[in-house]
């Protein structure tokens, strides 16, 4: 080791003259601090998170917020226009008062933002705008600002449509986190959206039924779980 590292022994470091001594020691020193610098450039590299990686986690993290969200207020609707259609004399808020459907851009954002957007997994890549069009037209037909609460169909296909996409993007957090294999993750995605073409065909009694209530889950739904920070 100490050959490797033309390291002078002690009887050699006694012969040598003095220039000698302090060339050894110059050139020591020189490689000493051209090693600290590649060091000190590539730790930044090495040990700091990436940026753009984290503020696309906090991206995925806001438009699962806002399904959550979305879907708290479906339920809420769904309620009311069941006592409704059942014959009670409750009075309906108008727009001014609500209810109104309040959304975010979140999940827009993650398909906008060039960034984020090839970043991500190429399953939730190819399913994004099919999201964000069924979404819309699903919300449309109910109405934002003020839902027709007696289309209780409508509210149910919009409530599963919202439970998918907050599954997904679950699924898209644990797959960047590194907690899910990418094959793991392709195989629960794929299986979430089989679920919702099955629920969506499976109609309800009256499409009255309870607007959250499953049909018997994919065994691979309940794989599906919500990463620390959730």
């Amino acid at each position: 080791m100490r050959n490797w590292l033309l390291i002078p022994t002690k009887e050699q470091w006694d012969k040598w003259s003095l220039p000698s001594k302090l060339t050894f020691v110059g050139t020591f020193v020189g490689v000493l601090s051209l090693l600290l610098a590649v060091l000190f450039f590539l730790w930044p590299l090495i040990f700091t998170s990436d940026p753009t990686e984290k503020r696309l986690d906090g991206a995925l993290l806001a438009a699962i917020e806002d399904a959550k969200s979305i879907r708290n207020q479906l339920s809420s609707l769904k309620q009311i226009g069941e006592l409704k259609l059942e014959g009670n004399d409750i009075a309906v808020p108008s727009s001014k008062d609500g209810p109104v459907i309040v959304e975010s851009s979140a999940m827009k954002q993650l398909m906008d933002d060039g960034d984020y957007y090839q970043r991500l997994s190429p399953l939730l890549r190819e399913r994004l705008p099919k999201f964000i069009q069924i979404r819309n037209a699903l919300l449309n037909g109910l109405g934002r600002a003020q839902p027709d609460i007696t289309q209780l169909g409508t509210l149910r296909l919009l409530d599963i449509e919202l439970e998918t996409e907050t599954d997904c993007l679950i699924l898209e957090r644990q797959l960047r986190s590194g907690e899910m294999t990418k094959d793991r993750h392709d195989e629960l995605f794929n299986a979430a959206l089989e679920l919702q073409v099955l629920r969506m065909r499976s109609r309800a009694p009256s499409d009255r039924g309870n607007l959250s209530g499953h049909t018997p889950n994919l065994p691979a739904e309940s794989q599906i779980k919500e990463p620390p920070g959730q």
